[in-house]
Parts: structure tokens; C-alpha cells; sequence
């Protein structure tokens, strides 16, 4: 894969297949966090939103191994739920699809919907060191969890495109890797890109390129995505360059 190739994707595999030995555990898990973020109305049981929610902060080194493991068997009978919900509905298998009600066809939808988004945020809580293999199993559950019972292709093919955006949120461009000079980084700054993160308010993205601006940053890379109309994930790059995040 090359630098244009990377920058104008909508095949998150190839680009996960090509960014995956370079990446650290923690941008790995954040990806896997937020594939399952692109299905959250996929997820109404709580304990699986709190499985994603964990996860996260296991990323940062704020949760322990035996946290994590309460919150995946939390997130397991989760999956069982869904799974029961799923499996009490009539299977396509035994009516002809021609003789599904459509009520009863997005019943079917819906349930599979559900069973593999929950089965993504069973996954982000493994408290597993496999994090190339587990954020790429989570981010096809998360894709499966969109096309259950085959929805039209133009839904699968802006999901995949979502996915390679997120790709290029977390890990930038890995061939033009941004550097900070030390004054562009003020209290103002960091206070900033704190909240941003903390908060998971990524509106506030616009406003950082301001006041990195107004401290003399001239990158246009980091200006630029900053300014990104496109949606920002906790593991962005350029907050995470600001915070020293790895």
C-alpha cells in the first residue's frame, strides 16, 4: 500500500493488514472500541455499552485484569440475551423468504443486528495481549452487525468507508508521521485536547486548530484533520500527539 492508496481507501482490511505490525496495543483496542461504536443503537443492553466503555479505559491503563474480566462475563450474558432473542424468532431457513411478513423479516434483521454487536463488545472486553487479532475480529462483527440477513450493498459498502475513516483518525498518515514543536504546546493546549478526550467531544476538534494556531502551529496536517468534518475517535492521532499518547 502506498501513501495515496492509504489516504483515498475504502477497504479497511487492506489497510488494517498494512498498519496492524506497527501499531501499539492500545490504538488496537481503541479501533476494536470503535467499530463498536459505529453500531451503539445496535447495543441496548448496558452491559454490553459498559463492556465498550471499559475497554476504553483498559486501553489507557486505567482498569485492571480483573475489572475487565467481570465486565466480559457481564457482556457475555449480554450475548447470550441477544442470542436467545434471535434464536426465539422463526429462522429464514425454515419459511421462504417470498412468505415473510415484513414485520417479521425486520424482527429477523434486527435480532441478527443485535447478536453481532453484542458479540463485538463481548470481544473489546478480552483482557487479551492478541489486540491485532481481536480488533480485527471486533471490526468484521461490527460489520456483520450492519449486514445481517442481507442489507443492500450501498449500506456495507459506507459502513466499510466509515471504518477506513476511523483507520485514518487513529493511526494518521504512516507515511508523513506528524511531529509537535514544544511551543506549540501551551497549557491552553493540552487543557483542550484533555477535555476532548475525557469527554469524548469531538465537536470541540474545530476549536483545537484554533488555539494550536494561535500557538504558532504551521503543520497542515494536524490543522487540517483537526478541522475534519469526518468523526473523530478516542486514539485521534493529533490529540493524542498533543497528549502524548502512544
Amino acid at each position: 500500500m502506498n501513501e495515496t492508496e492509504w489516504l483515498g481507501s475504502d477497504c479497511p482490511y487492506s489497510m488494517f493488514q498494512f498498519i496492524r505490525r506497527n501499531a501499539s496495543k492500545r490504538k488496537l483496542r481503541l479501533f476494536a472500541c470503535a467499530c463498536c461504536r459505529l453500531v451503539w443503537d445496535m447495543l441496548p443492553d448496558n452491559r454490553s455499552r459498559t463492556g465498550v466503555n471499559v475497554s476504553e479505559r483498559y486501553a489507557d491503563g486505567l482498569v485492571s485484569k480483573e475489572e475487565m474480566s467481570a465486565v466480559q462475563g457481564m457482556a457475555a450474558l449480554a450475548l447470550q440475551h441477544a442470542i436467545k432473542e434471535r434464536t426465539s424468532l422463526p429462522s429464514l431457513g425454515m419459511i421462504s423468504s417470498k412468505h415473510l411478513g415484513r414485520d417479521l423479516e425486520d424482527q429477523l434483521y434486527c435480532a441478527a443486528r443485535k447478536e453481532d454487536a453484542a458479540r463485538a463488545a463481548k470481544g473489546v472486553a478480552r483482557s487479551t495481549d492478541r489486540l491485532s487479532k481481536l480488533a480485527e475480529e471486533m471490526g468484521q462483527a461490527a460489520g456483520w452487525a450492519l449486514c445481517s440477513t442481507g442489507r443492500t450493498l450501498a449500506m456495507i459498502k459506507e459502513f466499510r468507508a466509515r471504518q477506513a475513516r476511523l483507520l485514518r483518525c487513529i493511526f494518521g498518515n504512516p507515511f508523513r508521521p506528524a511531529a509537535l514543536e514544544s511551543t506549540w504546546i501551551t497549557p491552553a493546549t493540552i487543557e483542550l485536547a484533555r477535555m476532548i478526550y475525557e469527554d469524548r467531544d469531538f465537536s470541540r476538534m474545530p476549536e483545537l486548530a484554533i488555539v494550536m494556531e494561535e500557538s504558532g502551529c504551521s503543520n497542515n496536517n494536524i490543522l487540517d484533520h483537526c478541522r475534519e468534518p469526518n468523526e473523530h475517535v478516542r486514539g485521534c492521532w493529533t490529540v493524542d500527539l498533543i497528549l502524548g499518547k502512544k
